[in-house]
């Protein structure tokens, strides 16, 4: 019986030699075309909308020496009393805005601050950075000052860097650190049945802005607004370009609010403070009403089969 198909897979062979010959060579030419169109693939680099953002830098446009010189004076002044540990007088320049918002109004955190940055004497340059509205960004760069530590030049030097901004108040000029621009009460509301959502308040630094939200449930039921699951679920659009909330160590908590609970939430956004498009929309993407929250990744899946609602909300922020 062996010997019989040996004889038929033989005859078959010689009888189709030629066909199986070109079958084979149109398998092996199709395998190669897949093999390299896999590699073209690979190194492909991947696709992104993402511009570089370009500071509005216009130097020559403060015409007005004194409003430069006094600028480049107090950061002169800052500089040094925070090299001499004169903590009051350099917590003095700050605005009580960027005093609240960095350090909660408390020289002591002020006073940590300077202790981590300043752990030596350090030497500074400056950099006209952006200037837009009357306010003018600085870029501030620290580095150790050699002659004042007796430390030579083996030792590698550590930059560090943040911004500096100024506003011009009537005949004053006063700055903040951090990037810290301001904070704009808002009062923006949307209600259902199933709950009362409230922004609160937008907080705006050089690289980002921060909005709070303020949420009051109305039902026996979990709401999740933001779990560990997904990265769309908060998103601003700004004239319909839409930015993620960021999620700098991602979460380690969901955002939600527990039957009939209150919650005071902040979502961050990477928006540059001179970017052209102003902020039109806070989108609450996807908002789960829960009959079971258990918190526990496992039973996630199962937990969000069956929502009592699942639904988006959208705030118009009517920024000008």
């Amino acid at each position: 019986m062996w010997l019989n198909f040996r004889l038929k897979i033989a005859h078959f062979y010689r009888r189709n030699k030629k066909k199986i010959y070109i079958v084979a060579i149109v398998i092996g030419i199709i395998i190669a075309i897949n093999t390299y169109l896999g590699y073209l693939q690979s190194i492909e680099p991947p696709k992104t909308n993402y511009e570089p953002h370009n500071p509005i830098i216009h130097g020559d446009e403060i015409t007005d020496s004194n409003t430069k010189s006094s600028i480049e004076e107090k950061i002169k002044a800052y500089v040094n009393y925070c090299n001499e540990k004169d903590y009051e007088s350099a917590y003095n320049c700050l605005t009580d805005e960027c005093k609240e918002f960095k350090f909660k109004s408390n020289i002591n955190n002020f006073k940590s601050y300077v202790d981590s940055v300043f752990i030596e004497k350090k030497i500074y340059n400056i950099q006209d950075f952006s200037n837009k509205d009357n306010i003018y960004v600085y870029q501030l760069q620290l580095t150790e000052d050699i002659l004042a530590t007796g430390m030579n030049n083996e030792k590698s030097e550590s930059v560090y860097e943040e911004y500096i901004v100024f506003k011009k108040e009537g005949n004053d000029i006063k700055f903040s650190i951090s990037g810290y621009i301001g904070t704009e009460k808002m009062n923006i509301e949307y209600e259902d049945e199933y709950m009362k959502a409230t922004i609160t308040e937008k907080i705006t630094t050089y690289e980002d802005v921060t909005y709070k939200i303020k949420v009051e449930s109305k039902t026996a039921n979990d709401i999740v607004f933001a779990s560990r699951h997904d990265k769309d679920e908060v998103i601003l659009s700004l004239n319909g370009d839409y930015r993620v909330f960021k999620e700098d160590d991602y979460r380690e908590e969901e955002i939600h609010v527990l039957d009939k609970g209150k919650k005071e939430f902040e979502v961050t956004f990477n928006k540059f403070f001179d970017e052209s498009r102003p902020e039109t929309e806070l989108i609450l993407n996807k908002i789960l009403v829960l009959k079971n929250y258990s918190k526990i990744d496992s039973k996630w899946e199962k937990e969000i089969e069956k929502p009592v609602k699942a639904y988006s909300v959208t705030f118009k922020l009517n920024n000008k």
